[in-house]
């Protein structure tokens, strides 16, 4: 079976349509420009489609650690983990992990993609440079929220290697008094 390339395959679709001589100009006429008009729009999707997704290989994923202590450990505990891209608005929120605590630690890794802005249509330069605003922990069990604590991306993390980031010191978590 023989591949086409986009234009090959827009020349098949419109084949017939260009220069028609005839009494049915009025009619094959029209009926070929509506044609090319549709196969064009199809093609910039399709090109628009996979432009974006390749965009994806892009930009690198990189990870967050979370790693610390729960202090008086509810029964049933469990952390969670919330990157928050925006301080202005809770809409803005990014990827989520949560584990349930087998003992008073816990360590918790989160990827996220760095993309930021897309080239348009495939095309310009791609953005590399999303991080979270801040980084929510919480302390759930049974419905209710025993700590939360709120981290700002800039003061409480730094890049361990080339992929991730870790927290700068343990977080500790209060449980139950």
């Amino acid at each position: 079976m023989r591949s086409l390339s986009a234009i090959g395959i827009l020349r098949q679709l419109t084949r017939g349509y260009w220069g028609v001589k005839s009494q049915l100009y009025e009619v094959t006429m029209p009926f070929g420009i509506l044609r090319t008009l549709v196969a064009g729009i199809l093609f910039l999707s399709i090109y628009a489609f996979v432009g974006t997704t390749a965009s994806f290989a892009q930009c690198p994923v990189l990870n967050v650690m979370v790693k610390g202590q729960v202090q008086g450990c509810p029964r049933g505990g469990v952390v969670r983990v919330q990157l928050v891209y925006s301080k202005h608005s809770r809409d803005e929120n990014g990827e989520s992990a949560e584990i349930r605590l087998e003992g008073e630690s816990f360590r918790i890794r989160i990827p996220f993609l760095t993309q930021s802005r897309a080239p348009m249509l495939g095309l310009g330069s791609f953005k590399c440079d999303l991080r979270p605003k801040t980084v929510v922990v919480t302390l759930l069990a049974d419905d209710r929220e025993y700590d939360r604590v709120s981290l700002d991306w800039a003061k409480d993390f730094k890049m361990a290697d080339p992929t991730a980031y870790d927290l700068r010191s343990e977080l500790v978590l209060h449980g139950t008094p």
